[in-house]
């Protein structure tokens, strides 16, 4: 389900109905959960954070969704102290299921809805302090859309209707308590493999790590997509050691057509990735959620997994603190990936013409701008590639010359990769902070 951050947390003015002036808050609506995994479900609920450094009396504040008919009323005497919380729950029994002892109020007199919803906070006089709407899609993570996860506030003093100040909680959230790292996701997806290029295709997969120092049995642990009624069974005796990685794949002999040398394998699953955007999720064998992972193929997505022959690569210093479901998270790897084993420098070389392709880049070094220019007006293709090979960078152009801003990139060494009418050039590019 979603949540709209309309309202306004620091002091913004805006009209509610009844013409109520919105004042600087001293409490965020700090994690949702709008849309729990059906077989994990904990109801939807609301955690409220004071981040002032005074208690906040609560008292007969009101907290409602877009209908301001359907409101919950904060029993008199609830007080946050400084940096305390406080959780809503829409079903108590539920939500003790879940995370019995933990505190929480309700149950809420409505529910979240799934696709995008309004949530308002308001003191006991009738002053909004908090207004917000969330949304299912993007730029909005599906994470929290049933897939297992919760919206978690980064800067809870940060505006609560921008996508990028919420990030994807852990598995099953942190109610009642603040984000820490995901360390009990011990095995998560380090690559994917989703939309294949349609010369060379060997089916959808997706790649399994173990990211622990300690073996994990994962025998008839189950995986499934966004939909429930997918579902394949990993098999009896299945464990992966410590650092392991396993192939899921689709079609046995398309991807041993593809990989034959690839021995760590198993399969096959009976749906496919979708090739605009999935989710993954990992199950052990009591149907407890472990791990969800969701990509998109729109940007700030990697477009070049979307049919280019290339994969999604999980970052090669990922840690439990990073929000797997960001595109920050994942990378384009090598050409057809790297299945069953970890990420390295790409050591195939690109298949330049035999007249290759005359490019001339400048300003190199270059702080910010770079003109390209080939001499021909035709339409191509500019990629930036770090010096592991990972592609960071791809740009359709429809006529040359073209000029690029690097503002968004570290300094360092580069790779400028052009191609144009079949044929290939690569430059390296310094770029100077």
């Amino acid at each position: 389900m979603k949540i709209t951050l309309l309202g306004l947390l620091l002091g913004a003015s805006s009209i509610f109905p009844g013409s109520i002036a919105v004042v600087q808050a001293q409490i965020a609506i700090s994690e949702i959960n709008y849309n729990s995994d059906s077989l994990n479900s904990s109801g939807d609920w609301i955690e409220l954070f004071n981040y002032s450094t005074s208690s906040v009396d609560l008292s007969l504040w009101k907290i409602m969704d877009s209908q301001p008919a359907n409101a919950f009323t904060i029993p008199t005497g609830t007080v946050i102290p400084p940096n305390g919380r406080l959780v809503l729950a829409e079903n108590l029994i539920k939500f003790d299921q879940r995370f019995p002892g933990i505190p929480r109020l309700g149950p809420l007199s409505f529910g979240l809805a799934g696709s995008g919803e309004q949530i308002t906070l308001m003191d006991q006089n009738g002053i909004v302090k908090v207004q917000l709407t969330y949304d299912d899609s993007l730029p909005w993570s599906k994470c929290a859309d049933g897939m297992g996860r919760t919206l978690e506030i980064i800067d809870p003093q940060g505006n609560p209707n921008d996508p990028a100040n919420w990030r994807c909680g852990c598995v099953l959230g942190s109610p009642n308590a603040p984000f820490t790292p995901c360390t009990s996701e011990v095995v998560v997806v380090s690559e994917i493999n989703y939309n294949s290029d349609s010369v060379n295709n060997p089916a959808d997969w997706f790649e399994l790590w173990n990211t622990s120092n300690s073996p994990v049995n994962i025998s008839n642990w189950y995986v499934r997509d966004d939909n429930n009624g997918n579902v394949f069974q990993l098999p009896p005796n299945t464990y992966l050691n410590p650092k392991a990685r396993l192939v899921v794949y689709r079609d046995a002999a398309a991807f041993s057509a593809m990989f034959p040398h690839v021995t760590n394998k198993v399969g096959p699953f009976s749906f496919g990735l979708s090739n605009s955007g999935d989710c993954i999720r990992i199950y052990d064998s009591q149907d407890r959620l472990k791990f969800t992972v969701c990509y998109a193929d729109k940007l700030p997505w990697p477009l070049e997994a979307d049919g280019g022959g290339y994969t999604l690569e999980l970052d090669t210093l990922f840690n439990p603190s990073q929000d797997v479901c960001s595109p920050n998270s994942w990378f384009i790897g090598c050409l057809y990936g790297s299945p069953g084993k970890a990420f390295s420098p790409c050591n195939a070389s690109f298949p330049e013409s035999t007249a290759p392709l005359a490019v001339q880049i400048f300003p190199n070094p270059t702080r910010d701008l770079i003109t390209i220019e080939t001499g021909m007006e035709s339409e191509g293709l500019v990629q930036l590639m770090d010096l592991q090979g990972r592609f960071i960078s791809t740009n359709k152009v429809l006529s040359f010359p073209i000029t690029l801003s690097l503002q968004d990139f570290s300094e360092g060494l580069y790779v400028v990769r052009v191609e144009q009418e079949g044929r290939i050039a690569l430059h390296k590019l310094a770029l100077l902070r």
